[in-house]
């Protein structure tokens, strides 16, 4: 199919939100997860803190249904979502027994696994890779009695079954990816025994989805992946920049030419496709957006203005692209003031004015790259003055700003909930013209 590019910019109506309420606000690091029953979600609290976790159920006008405080589970490392209402809360990566499994339809806690780690790792470390419904990937690593350094593999099913891959000494810098549908793992790395031309220096390792070695070959250096498929992945051997040949590399061992298009921009699986992401350099925050099945066939492009760096983007199960984007803007106030003005001014008068822009964007696109949703909350602004922090006469001039006044308004981006092609739910820091702050949930929905 040809390619369509589409130019789009942003919509010129202002959408108004059906609902904002107040959230706890005793955590910068919150998260939203899908209801596990319909027109319903849940805000997680205390993550990477000491305090209990917390779930506050909502349904979708903004009623608090239950809070369910889970004493004694905290998530000092992180809470990752699995799906399915199932959620991991990892509070040590010294144990295995840090990693907690909770299940919100049952509203239920059990450890990951009472399952021992490797017997020769006293003191390992753990560290999720992935977590989906059926169970979680883990790599566990550490010094044997003997101070070698080990590493495995680890899978950890929702049963609570733990089983593990040890991998070759030689290998290290090692890098894991989760092939899709299930359909195994990969590790790219480098190769610490490489034979005497020096040729063979990195390895690609692929396991299928029981942790059973499919191919472990050597390659003239490490392969850096930069899309993962079913089977197959697309990369390029690091080489110098003017030498890179982008490449299909598979679970057989073979490879093929023809992945350049993965050479820039960033991947975003969905059910039935995929998305790369490019900015465009030398443009004034314009996106590229190309949509592409799964023979890797390009279906259409679009071109879009999006208001700083991507912070939340998801493929919708009808294709459809959701993102959250958000920016943090300084400077002295004036237009086309050079850098030697701008010093000038504060060595003659010591400041000059500046000021802060933080502003939050949600939108929602459909396949064809039409905006859908639109949202743009009050940006938060401050005014004060630019000074300078050190000496005139030291070599590195650094500035220091000193806010005075504020403008309320949305301050920073938390999380994003996508409910369909025209709906979602942002989590976000309002802050006001006192400097105080606190979350909020909003609801966003498209006429």
């Amino acid at each position: 199919m040809s390619a369509i590019l589409i130019a789009l910019g942003a919509c010129g109506a202002v959408l108004m939100p059906l609902w904002i309420e107040e959230a706890d606000s005793a955590t910068r690091y919150s998260q939203l997860v899908p209801g596990t029953v319909v027109d319903t979600f849940y805000l997680a609290t205390h993550i990477r803190d000491d305090q209990p976790l917390t779930f506050t159920r909502y349904d979708v006008e903004g009623t608090v249904q239950d809070t369910w405080i889970l004493e004694g589970v905290t998530a000092r490392v992180g809470l990752y979502q699995a799906g399915g209402g199932i959620v991991y809360a990892q509070d040590s990566q010294a144990e295995v027994t840090g990693l907690t499994r909770i299940d919100l339809n049952q509203q239920s806690v059990s450890p990951a696994t009472t399952d021992a780690l490797p017997p020769d790792l006293p003191e390992p470390t753990v560290n999720v890779i992935s977590s989906k419904p059926d169970g979680v990937v883990i790599s566990i690593n550490g010094y044997d009695e003997i101070q070698r350094y080990q590493k495995y593999l680890g899978r950890i099913t929702a049963t609570g079954e733990l089983s593990y891959y040890r991998i070759n000494e030689s290998y290290y810098g090692i890098d894991t990816y989760v092939l899709r549908e299930n359909s195994g793992y990969l590790m790219t790395g480098s190769v610490s025994d490489a034979d005497d031309t020096g040729q063979q220096r990195g390895f690609m390792l692929f396991l299928d989805s029981e942790l059973n070695p499919v191919a472990d070959y050597r390659l003239p250096e490490k392969v850096k992946v930069r899309a993962v498929f079913n089977g197959f992945v697309a990369g390029y051997v690091s080489a110098p920049v003017t030498n890179r040949e982008y490449e299909f590399f598979y679970a057989d061992g073979s490879r093929q030419t023809g992945a350049e298009l993965f050479e820039r921009g960033t991947v975003f699986y969905g059910e039935n496709e995929f998305y790369i992401a490019r900015f465009q350099l030398n443009s004034n925050q314009s996106w590229e957006f190309c949509r592409y099945d799964y023979n890797i066939a390009l279906q259409n492009c679009f071109n879009t203005t999006i208001p700083g760096g991507l912070d939340k983007v998801v493929v919708q199960e009808d294709g459809s692209l959701g993102l959250s984007a958000e920016d943090d803007l300084s400077g002295p106030i004036g237009i086309g003031l050079s850098i030697e003005e701008i010093e000038g001014s504060i060595l003659a008068n010591g400041s000059v004015a500046g000021s802060t822009l933080n502003r939050v964007t949600t939108r929602l696109y459909d396949r064809d790259g039409r905006i859908l949703l639109d949202a743009r909350p009050t940006p938060y602004r401050t005014f004060g003055q630019i000074t300078l922090c050190t000496e005139p006469w030291d070599y590195f001039v650094a500035t220091c700003y000193e806010p005075e006044t504020y403008s309320a308004g949305t301050c920073f981006h938390h999380d994003t909930l996508f409910m369909g092609p025209r709906d979602a739910i942002t989590l976000t820091l309002h802050c006001n013209a006192e400097n105080d702050s606190k979350n909020e949930l909003t609801r966003w929905q498209a006429p």
